[in-house]
């Protein structure tokens, strides 16, 4: 399992410095099954997921992805809502998979 926490990029440079100097060095690993990203995937820039993820998807095992206080869209009027671009390009904030005989449950605690 390959671990990221905070990848937060502010912008597409550090998307590329994402790319060059942390992904290319995982492509086509096979000592992991999946990745995980622990929350605070951008910076606040919400336009990032696509990029991001088209980024960290060239290692080319599963990724899940894990909600933070930095890709909530603070634009909207509440809680309740401030996740709904994470939806559109990752589905639910909570979720559960498993992998062997592991368990992974995926929460979100952003308030």
């Amino acid at each position: 399992m390959l671990i990221f926490g905070d990848t937060q990029p502010r912008d597409m440079t550090e998307v590329f410095y994402i790319g060059r100097d942390v992904v290319r060095e995982l492509i086509d690993t096979k000592e992991a099954a999946f990745g995980m990203v622990l929350g605070d995937v951008l910076y606040d820039d919400l336009s990032l997921f696509p990029a991001l993820t088209h980024t960290l998807g060239q290692i080319g095992i599963p990724i899940y992805y894990v909600l933070g206080n930095h890709d909530m869209n603070l634009d909207l009027p509440d809680d309740t809502h401030s996740d709904e671009t994470w939806h559109r390009h990752f589905g639910p904030n909570y979720y559960a998979f498993q992998y062997g005989c592991a368990h992974y449950l995926v929460l979100d605690n952003v308030v």
